[in-house]
């Protein structure tokens, strides 16, 4: 529902609505939406239950100094005459260049105002991505073919993040929380111990650090949980709610003591909740959001501040370990890279999560054109198996989408654009 609240003059047109993400840091996205009228830009959240659109920030279009749109139209910042940034991370062509278009062709239509420019940021990117990969190199430049937001996901020996040394683990996140409580028309907070098990999908309730025995349980499993998303709507900064899904169980609603800790809460329920299975044991895989640039011989995947910070490399990849790339026709918003290593018989996968169709086709052709640069022949293509991968990666697209209708965040590390 929007309300006129939301607006700055009443009698505003309304010309479109677009589902965006907004960057507060490292690959930190909050899910949003933004508004075009006739007079100014606005970026609005959703209340997760009721349906109501929020005001958090909006541009008036007298006030813009241009916009600007990086490597494959993957972002979009509004710069205002102040000079102050604002990103908007969309992850699909076809919804930025609807974006810039509609902004553009409104401004030009309003008495007195010049037309608004629009600038690549291609080259600052670039360069930021050189000084990370090949900090020693004297080139200060490097031809990158592609670059997408993507969720990804590595698999077995596949090559996973640096700095890490295995992904199959039990991985577990503690810390204290303030849980809310409710009484008939009142509510009150109280600070509790909370470890949460991401492999097996279940969030343990202390009182504190010290007892054995926790007070509740809450399950993340399919049917049990509905997903994770930020509360901008309670008295406490920081706050998110665990939906659930269960008869009888409250939604929890939670609040962290900082906005790092609150990103990492976000994160590692949304990996739990897309990892959460059937119970039956097996390795935990690890889902994030992330910036893919594919270069003429490697693929990397960097965490990006979407700042003047630079980058940091999560993980990369030779083109001549890729052995094919699996497809869903059922479920296009995915690709599975296969790798064979030529040093051993290890062998492992990488799953990438994809915006639309669209952004999948660019990814898909881009890399066949660079693996048959190295190896002048096609790039295998094969249909992705039945299987528990399978069925898992296509619980993560349907988590995706149900979690940007619930407008849930989509945090740190394409740790920005879930997987499982």
């Amino acid at each position: 529902m929007l309300r006129l609240e939301v607006l700055e003059k009443e009698e505003e047109t309304l010309t479109k609505l677009l589902r965006v993400f907004l960057c507060h840091g490292k690959n930190d996205y909050q899910s949003a939406y933004i508004l075009l009228t006739d007079y100014a830009i606005y970026a609005l959240s959703k209340d997760g239950k009721g349906g109501r659109f929020d005001r958090f920030c909006h541009w008036q279009y007298k006030f813009l100094s241009h916009l600007e749109v990086s490597l494959n139209w993957q972002t979009v910042s509004i710069v205002d005459t102040s000079l102050i940034t604002s990103v908007i991370v969309v992850g699909n062509e076809a919804v930025a260049r609807l974006l810039v278009d509609t902004i553009r062709s409104t401004m030009s239509a309003i008495p007195f105002l010049k037309q608004l420019t629009v600038v690549t940021s291609d080259e600052a990117r670039v360069k930021a991505v050189w000084q990370v990969i090949c900090p020693s190199s004297s080139s200060k430049s490097v031809s990158v073919l592609h670059y997408s937001l993507i969720n990804w996901v590595p698999v077995g020996d596949a090559p996973g993040p640096i700095g890490s040394s295995t992904l199959n683990h039990r991985a577990v996140m503690e810390g204290q929380l303030l849980v809310q409580f409710k009484m008939l028309a009142f509510s009150f907070w109280q600070e509790d111990y909370f470890v949460l098990d991401i492999q097996n999908g279940v969030l343990l309730q202390y009182g504190s650090k010290a007892d054995r025995e926790c007070k509740n349980n809450f399950s993340l499993r399919a049917g049990k949980c509905g997903g994770v998303h930020r509360r901008l709507d309670v008295d406490k900064p920081n706050a998110f709610e665990i939906v659930s899904m269960d008869k009888g169980v409250d939604s929890l609603v939670l609040a962290a003591s900082s906005e790092e800790a609150v990103a990492g809460w976000l994160q590692a329920v949304c990996e739990a909740v897309a990892g959460a299975g059937t119970g039956v044991e097996e390795p935990h895989i690890r889902n994030m959001a992330c910036s893919l640039f594919i270069l003429p011989e490697k693929i990397y995947l960097l965490n990006e501040y979407h700042t003047d910070q630079l980058p940091e490399v999560l993980a990369h990849c030779d083109v001549c370990d890729i052995s094919s790339v699996g497809y869903d026709t059922d479920f296009a918003l995915y690709s599975l890279l296969n790798f064979e290593f030529s040093e051993s018989e290890k062998s492992g996968e990488w799953l990438f999560f994809f915006s639309s169709e669209y952004e999948l086709g660019k990814f898909e052709k881009c890399l066949s054109a660079a693996w048959h640069q190295l190896f002048q022949t096609a790039l295998p293509f094969v249909p992705v198996e039945a299987g528990r991968l399978r069925d898992r990666a296509r619980e993560t697209v349907t988590l995706l989408q149900s979690s940007a209708q619930r407008n849930d965040s989509v945090t740190r590390g394409r740790e920005k654009f879930s997987n499982t």
